[in-house]
């Protein structure tokens, strides 16, 4: 007996949903033997950006997996991504794990709204005197701000030594990609990860995940 059409369309689904990841596989076990790699997110990992970079490493085939044990990195698989939390030694981890990458993703709407809540603080205490409830909060988020721009400077601090130089990739995940250049975010990320253009290709990645 024949498979019905409903059969055969339920089929071809399921091969078209998993052709991309299979892709992705083959192209990362065949850059593995050179140089396998294991990649660190900065930053929080509860983030819409590290969410947004966390989806585009499983496209790519990456496994997400805990953060590693300090001190002894047991842990650690390579080829594999972590989220490393604002209390982990990225310095550490850079000293301790062979051919560690880092990536840091980065808003550019977190400029606006500290300019936004900057102007907002101003006018409203120039008018009341004292910061009500929704400054306090605006206050509030500022200092958050703040202290991630503070960890931001420190990494760019640590690894733009000469020792460090390619270790670092920071990537505007919400930053607009013109038509001419869409798909750039991928192909700085596959560049960067050792994967090379063709899997930009291979796998027709054009939009990066929305944060």
């Amino acid at each position: 007996m024949f498979p019905s059409l409903t059969s055969i369309v339920r089929l071809a689904c399921v091969v078209a949903s998993v052709t991309p990841l299979i892709a992705a596989s083959e192209h990362r076990s065949s850059t593995d033997s050179q140089e396998p790699l294991s990649v660190f997110v900065l930053g929080p990992s509860s983030s819409v950006q590290t969410s947004a970079l966390n989806r585009a490493l499983h496209r790519l085939g990456y496994a997400s997996q805990a953060a590693p044990d300090q001190p002894t990195f047991t842990n650690i698989d390579s080829a594999d991504f972590s989220n490393l939390r604002w209390s982990s030694d990225y310095a550490l981890v850079a000293d301790r794990v062979q051919n560690a990458k880092f990536i840091l993703p980065t808003s550019q709407r977190e400029d606006t709204v500290t300019a936004n809540a900057n102007t907002a603080n101003t006018k409203k205490r120039s008018t009341t005197g004292s910061p009500p409830q929704s400054v306090q909060m605006s206050q509030l988020r500022l200092l958050e701000i703040e202290a991630y721009q503070n960890y931001t400077r420190s990494v760019h601090d640590f690894f733009s030594q000469s020792d460090r130089e390619g270790q670092l990739l920071e990537l505007s995940i919400d930053a607009p990609e013109p038509d001419m250049v869409l798909g750039d975010k991928w192909v700085r990320l596959c560049e960067f990860l050792g994967l090379g253009y063709s899997i930009v290709e291979r796998l027709k990645l054009k939009d990066f995940p929305l944060v």
